[in-house]
């Protein structure tokens, strides 16, 4: 109410009324916070369509369809408030896609004058947006590793020719877990690598130590120094592991961690998925903890030398 209803109220109350945006879009709901606040957000948001002294506004929520945010439209919330659109079941997409498609390689055949003009064939584009489903993610991640690659023509054919394993065949974000595998069977060292997304995904650098976590806290982002300053190694050297799985995970020019899609800490997380390449929480932290006592041995070490301890 106070940061954005009643602000908008006093804009539309000043004749401004005709040109008063009628829409508020809130894209990635389900990347705000956590599940808690994101329920929160959704019904404070229906109280206040409630309110029928306000001005007429719309909200368009964007989100994957976690289940306590399902949970929370049907059951806190109005159904006269409500008109869903679930874009999965739409084939609206594909045409998008290829749009996407033929832009994005005609860059890189601009950026790699050796790659054939003729390139991809029709029936590779067809392929790439069958293999799709009507999500962007499987699109993009396949150009953006391709755009960094050397001889995309090679790799191209090589992502075409992945097939999923016959369990997984028709389950959603198969095509794409394929791939995601077929990039981590590419990495020089895997265990260190997989030590590394573990801090990304389960080490938040702003909690207190010595107090109880709050369900509520904001996940703080992992950089290429804090990660190289944990394992011992130098940024560069961090940046050496994570480079084998561009796109999957990205670093900011700042040196901040980030996967570009949630789908890939989904991936990491579910064993189904990721089979071998799987995370395991519990084997991470145990490793972080040994790390920490081995860093505490060299400080103390270091310190009794020095005659200060």
């Amino acid at each position: 109410m106070e940061l954005v209803i009643q602000p908008l109220t006093e804009f539309a109350n000043q004749d401004n009324a005709p040109v008063f945006p009628r829409l508020i879009i809130i894209d990635g709901l389900d990347k705000c916070f956590d599940g808690d606040t994101q329920s929160e957000m959704v019904v404070s948001l229906s109280k206040v369509l409630q309110n029928t002294n306000l001005l007429p506004l719309r909200f368009l929520l964007i989100s994957r369809p976690e289940q306590h945010i399902q949970e929370t439209f049907d059951l806190k919330v109005s159904a006269s408030l409500l008109d869903r659109l679930v874009l999965e079941d739409s084939h609206l997409s594909d045409g998008d896609i290829q749009t996407l498609l033929r832009d994005e390689f005609s860059n890189i055949k601009n950026n790699h004058p050796s790659v054939p003009q003729d390139w991809p064939i029709s029936s590779d584009v067809e392929h790439i947006v069958r293999r799709s489903c009507g999500r962007f993610v499987y699109a993009s991640t396949l150009l953006k590793y391709l755009s960094s690659s050397k001889d995309p023509v090679t790799h191209l054919n090589t992502i075409l020719n992945l097939e999923c394993p016959p369990e997984r065949q028709g389950t959603p974000f198969a095509d794409l877990d394929a791939f995601y595998s077929h990039m981590f069977s590419r990495v020089t060292d895997i265990e260190t690598t997989k030590i590394i997304l573990g801090i990304i995904l389960f080490v938040n650098p702003n909690y207190d130590l010595f107090a109880p976590l709050s369900p509520t806290q904001i996940s703080a982002i992992q950089t290429l120094s804090g990660v190289g300053r944990l394992l011992g190694m130098s940024a560069d050297q961090a940046k050496i592991y994570l480079n084998e799985l561009y796109p999957m995970i990205q670093y900011s020019q700042q040196g901040a961690l980030y996967f570009p899609h949630a789908n890939v800490a989904d991936f990491l997380n579910d064993l189904t998925r990721s089979k071998s390449y799987h995370l395991d929480k519990s084997l991470v932290l145990k490793y972080l903890i040994s790390r920490c006592f081995e860093i505490l041995g060299l400080l103390f070490l270091s310190l009794r030398e020095s005659d200060i301890y």
